[in-house]
């Protein structure tokens, strides 16, 4: 699990009383029941699919798979194997962004 937070309190606190409610069968019962707690999760999960963190991996890891077919294509064709070079170094270079990004995970 990590320590990291994309969220702030704020916007949690924001999420919770949106989606969240708890309710009892009378005052006084000792039976709550919490409801909405799946779409609670939902937009917590959208919330970070959405952070400019995550967006940034799926941008690196969508060039990275345009350019790896092509670096592919060139190395194979031996015709110009500076330019299959340079597509491999970017390849090589994305992914060593998207280690480095990763890494910074706790």
């Amino acid at each position: 699990m990590t320590t990291e937070t994309i969220l702030t309190p704020a916007q949690i606190e924001e999420l919770s009383a949106k989606h969240l409610w708890a309710h009892a069968q009378f005052v006084g019962a000792g039976d709550v029941h919490i409801e909405g707690d799946e779409a609670f999760a939902r937009a917590i999960e959208q919330a970070v699919l959405q952070s400019p963190e995550i967006q940034a991996l799926r941008n690196m890891l969508y060039e990275a798979r345009c350019q790896l077919p092509l670096a592919a294509q060139f190395w194979n064709e031996d015709d110009d194997q500076d330019r299959s070079r340079r597509n491999v170094q970017h390849v090589m270079g994305l992914i060593k962004r998207i280690d480095s990004a990763l890494e910074k995970q706790p």
